[in-house]
């Protein structure tokens, strides 16, 4: 995602300063990246219960807007 738009690393406060090189090397990343599967993962696991899965995507999207 950031060889092809590097841009996008401004919105990562935790890592938006890193070099790529260095970034694919980093916890910092490796732990954005599972906590971000892991939500795939609950997301889909539970798409039988539509307003459980509605209500966290919309937590997800405030937490994300406060960013």
């Amino acid at each position: 995602m950031f060889e092809s738009n590097e841009n996008l690393k401004k919105y990562f406060e935790k890592f938006k300063d890193m070099d790529n090189a260095a970034l694919f090397k980093s916890q910092i990343l490796i732990d954005h990246a599972t906590v971000v599967m892991e939500m795939f993962d609950t997301t889909v696991t539970e798409l039988d219960d539509a307003d459980k899965t509605h209500n966290k995507l919309k937590n997800l999207g405030l937490m994300h807007k406060k960013k």
